[in-house]
């Protein structure tokens, strides 16, 4: 770094901890994420768990020992087992419904076949039905209204696939008709949703290639392709696709998705009463995980679909999102600023975990955090509310302006560095001013505002 330009970091660095945030700011600025979740507990499972899923007051995580299913219930403030019950799958993933009155495991039969549990949260047996399509490495979502969607990836038992099923009533699970087209089944599917607000749309991640698809599933153009999202740039193969406005969404909210690339985290979003159900990138940030050590990424079994080691949670509201590798000890914590034109993804900050992820695990409400080791099966939870976030909030603000007026910074993490300052140059030569952020801080808040967007 040039001197000038460090001694410009550091007599910034010295004024904004003293710096009142200007009034001008708007609302939008008034944004303060939740602070870095906290370690609080720790518990060793007695099995790889393939599924894990957590309520504010409990937590469940399901695998197999010994080749024999197995589910267990752990009370969530001292992550002990409270319950445990076998089951007639080894299971691959699990959900629950919206309620948190049931979960739905899918796994693998002794016969061969997949089949679909229904467990109340006493881990009571409920219902069950067995899938008759060949399924492998299947993926499940649960929507507001009981439709439980299943996909799967295209490999030696046949292509992928997406049905669904009506859970309305649990202890009857009931097949619902074809809702994806053959010629978007034969990509393969990581992931697929259904959103029943403003007449339906099925959203697929595809896996060959990796998309983000919003397919019609009403009406004359049932069946049909309304948008895509494509990645060029290079990405896992499926990527991590996730539908982080679960039990918020309501008939007049925005659905927000978050995409994690090679190198990157995407926010994409969709109007639900927009006829046309536009599917747009809208903000993205960059990640600076410490990647330890270097391996080819392996295959799914009986699959040409290679596997991410990314992993990605995230609260309902998308005020805490977690990003990890299972390459990598560290795990960053991002949150969306929604009063941001478009939302921006904000960096708080990271902590450094003993072991690498296996998987990452976020409550809705956002108040606990699960992560599970890769060597040790090590549950840990961790808590909202003692982190601090990283840097300033007037450094956010200056930040959350110049990225608002066309001026990318990188991640908005409240620390001005290198790229701060570039995106400062490159608005004072744009706009023929001159922002003095170390003596008239008011003064360059108040340009900048009044700036027009490029």
């Amino acid at each position: 770094m040039h001197l000038k330009r460090l001694i410009v970091v550091l007599g910034w660095a010295a004024s904004v901890a003293l710096a009142p945030l200007p009034g001008a700011a708007g609302v939008m600025y008034d944004f303060t994420p939740t602070g870095l979740l906290t370690p609080a507990a720790a518990h060793v499972l007695p099995f790889a768990p393939a599924a894990v899923t957590a309520f504010d007051d409990v937590v469940f995580a399901a695998g197999a020992a010994d080749g024999k299913g197995e589910i267990l219930r752990l009370d969530a403030s001292t992550l002990q087992i409270s319950a445990t019950q076998g089951l007639d799958i080894v299971p691959s993933a699990m959900v629950a419904n919206f309620g948190q009155t049931h979960l739905f495991l899918i796994g693998t039969q002794e016969d061969g076949r997949t089949r679909i549990e229904v467990r109340d949260t006493n881990l009571n047996p409920v219902g069950k039905i067995t899938v008759e399509v060949p399924m492998l490495h299947s993926s499940l979502t649960m929507t507001k209204n009981n439709v439980l969607v299943v996909g799967s990836l295209p490999g030696s038992v046949g292509p992928g696939a997406v049905i669904a099923f009506d859970m309305s009533r649990p202890d009857e699970p009931r097949p619902l008709p074809d809702l994806l087209p053959d010629a978007f089944g034969r990509t393969g599917v990581a992931r697929a949703w259904f959103d029943d607000t403003a007449g339906g749309t099925l959203f697929v991640n595809t896996a060959l290639p990796p998309s983000l698809i919003a397919v019609a599933t009403e009406g004359k153009a049932a069946g049909g392709k309304l948008s895509s999202l494509n990645f060029d740039d290079p990405a896992p193969v499926p990527m991590v696709a996730n539908l982080s406005s679960r039990p918020c969404l309501t008939d007049e909210a925005i659905a927000w998705f978050l995409i994690a690339s090679s190198a990157k985290l995407f926010l994409a979003a969709y109007d639900p009463a927009s006829s046309f159900k536009s599917l747009d990138i809208v903000s993205l940030t960059e990640t600076n995980l410490n990647i330890e050590g270097k391996s080819d990424p392996p295959y799914y079994d009986d699959t040409k679909v290679t596997m991410s080691a990314y992993l990605l949670a995230s609260s309902c509201d998308m005020g805490v999102i977690w990003i990890g590798d299972r390459n990598s000890r560290q795990v960053e914590q991002f949150a969306v600023n929604p009063k941001a034109d478009p939302p921006t993804l904000e960096k708080v900050g990271q902590f450094l975990l003993d072991e690498a992820p296996d998987r990452l695990v976020m409550t809705t409400s956002g108040q606990h955090g699960y992560t599970v080791s890769a060597r040790t099966n090590t549950l840990t939870r961790f808590d909202a509310g003692g982190g601090e976030v990283t840097g300033t909030e007037t450094a956010r603000t200056l930040q959350r302006l110049l990225t608002e007026k066309g001026f990318s910074v990188g991640p908005i993490d409240g620390q001005v560095g290198v790229r701060t300052l570039d995106a400062i140059t490159r608005f004072e030569r744009s706009n023929n001013v001159t922002l003095d952020i170390n003596r008239d801080l008011k003064r360059a808040f108040e340009t900048l505002q009044a700036a027009p967007a490029q």
